[in-house]
């Protein structure tokens, strides 16, 4: 069985502000929508059993 214990998803009221914000941030192009069905469909493509989902506040009152 395979894990990928470090993935990330985001409500989809909010998921493209995140990946923006995250792409300015980090210089960086996301991979994915940042939605759950994009996330499993990544995971099933690539042969990852499990993922593990991380939480992250963008604000410091959530």
């Amino acid at each position: 069985m395979s894990i990928d214990f470090h993935t990330h998803v985001f409500h989809p009221k909010i998921a493209d502000k995140v990946l923006d914000q995250l792409e300015n941030h980090y210089g960086i192009e996301p991979v994915g929508t940042g939605l759950v069905d994009d996330l499993l469909f990544c995971l099933d493509k690539a042969g990852i059993d499990r993922g593990v989902v991380h939480t992250a506040a963008t604000s410091p009152d959530q």
